[in-house]
């Protein structure tokens, strides 16, 4: 489902503190459900860990995307939170040492302007 890569379907972007910007091309008819699997795969955090946050408002597991998707605009932002990812723990700390390793490769790897 992330890499469709058509014209005509929506990206969702997430983002968080530690983990960053994360950007998925999904059908209109992928739930929120859908986009934490996503993220899942990616991260280990469980889904039911995850809350995702679009206006202020947490979304529920069953809304589609495509009801998210402005009109004239193929993107939806969303923000990451859980309970994990709030107050420290073992989930925080991981991402933590995570995040600090992602820096260090990124600006030995490349140089980045806007650093």
């Amino acid at each position: 489902m992330a890499n469709c890569r058509d014209p005509w379907l929506p990206w969702v972007t997430v983002r968080h503190e530690y983990i960053g910007q994360r950007a998925y091309q999904v059908p209109h008819s992928a739930a929120v459900r859908d986009i934490k699997q996503l993220i899942y795969e990616e991260s280990d955090l469980p889904v039911i860990e995850q809350q995702l946050v679009h206006n202020g408002k947490v979304l529920d597991d069953k809304v589609q995307i495509g009801t998210l998707v402005p009109m004239g605009s193929l993107e939806v932002c969303m923000t990451l939170e859980g309970r994990g990812l709030k107050g420290g723990g073992k989930i925080i700390d991981y991402w933590k040492q995570f995040w600090d390793e992602s820096i260090l490769t990124f600006h030995i790897g490349v140089h980045n302007p806007l650093v």
